[in-house]
């Protein structure tokens, strides 16, 4: 499990900066060598059901659905082949694909978009010729995917789960051991009743981080896992809140939860 999601984290990096950068190096398939290739204007394409997007991706894929609104899709009858309709007026769709960017741009592109980071020139040209001619925002499906994004989802819980028990701010900085204690202390509120975990939310929250590191349900994370998990994620901002990591000369580094103000300021 561990070797497959580190391979699934590498072939997403990779599709991160193919779809991105307009140059990328990539090893030759069965050998060792690798090649710098020109990637510009690469787009990929993808089908499937319910798809999750994870990540980084999140901000470079937009995503449409297909709903048939039938309990058997597969036996829906068409009275035309779509691909084979396509194919053979291939031309007169590219001709009114760029008629529409090419009347947007005679029109002198008004209302463009807000831009789109990494994608300006897609952003400026195909996004807002789009919405320019009554269609809606592509962009929109990405706070869809956004929202489902399961790595976002998990590093929310764990930034309100130890706002509530360690607190916001450099004040409350600690070392991951004291937040490992914290986190995983165990009580019972009546003599003879089980033990059951002092912050319920917090323990759940490191509970999760360490399968997530591991494969093993129940096991308990250590400072070496919290601490690459808190790295791996180090400055990226949720709600309003990142993890941060500051340096003690006493202490060695400890970390923290911060709030930001406009601009991305930190507010200590």
């Amino acid at each position: 499990m561990i070797a497959t999601g580190i391979a699934l984290k590498e072939i997403l990096n990779a599709l991160c900066q193919i779809i991105e950068r307009p140059v990328v190096e990539i090893r030759i398939l069965g050998r060792s060598e690798r090649v710098r290739i020109e990637a510009r204007g690469t787009s990929l394409f993808a089908t499937g059901n319910n798809f999750l997007i994870v990540g980084d991706v999140c901000r470079r894929v937009i995503t449409t659905n297909l709903d048939p609104a039938m309990e058997r899709p597969e036996l829906r009858q068409f009275k035309f082949d779509p691909l084979e309709m396509v194919l053979a007026n291939r031309g007169k769709y590219i001709a009114a694909a760029l008629t529409i960017c090419r009347a947007y741009f005679v029109a002198g592109r008004p209302n463009k978009a807000k831009r789109l980071a990494s994608f300006e020139g897609w952003s400026d040209t195909v996004r807002s010729a789009l919405i320019w001619v009554g269609k809606e925002d592509p962009v929109k499906s990405m706070e869809n995917a956004r929202a489902e994004d399961p790595e976002r989802v998990e590093l929310s819980y764990m930034l309100e789960a130890w706002a509530g028990i360690i607190g916001i701010g450099s004040g409350s900085r600690l070392k991951l051991s004291t937040v490992l204690s914290k986190g995983l202390n165990m009580t019972r509120e009546y003599n003879g009743e089980a033990l059951e975990p002092t912050y319920p939310e917090f323990y759940a929250a490191l509970l999760a981080i360490a399968f997530k590191s591991t494969g093993k349900r129940g096991q308990q994370p250590d400072a070496t896992i919290l601490g690459n998990y808190l790295r791996r994620f180090k400055g990226r901002v949720i709600d309003g809140k990142p993890f941060m990591n500051l340096p003690n000369e006493k202490r060695g580094g400890e970390w923290c939860n911060r709030t930001l103000q406009w601009g991305g300021l930190l507010k200590y």
